[in-house]
């Protein structure tokens, strides 16, 4: 919680409020490697990812 955190993107290409109800569990067809790092999908297939699991991954390295 005291880490601040920046992401650099090239484009955005929007912004959207997206409601608690309208996120999903993660489909069982995708495999345990790709689900662990999301926290559910939309009706309309956005993937919602945690984001605090994958900024402290061990697999994305760190820079202090």
């Amino acid at each position: 919680e005291a880490m601040e955190v920046g992401l650099i993107a090239d484009t955005i290409v929007g912004v959207r409020a997206i409601s608690t109800t309208a996120i999903h569990p993660p489909l069982p067809t995708h495999t345990e490697s790709h689900s662990r790092y999301l926290r559910g999908i939309t009706n309309d297939g956005t993937m919602i990812l945690d984001a605090a699991l994958l900024l402290t991954s061990s697999r994305l390295g760190s820079r202090e």
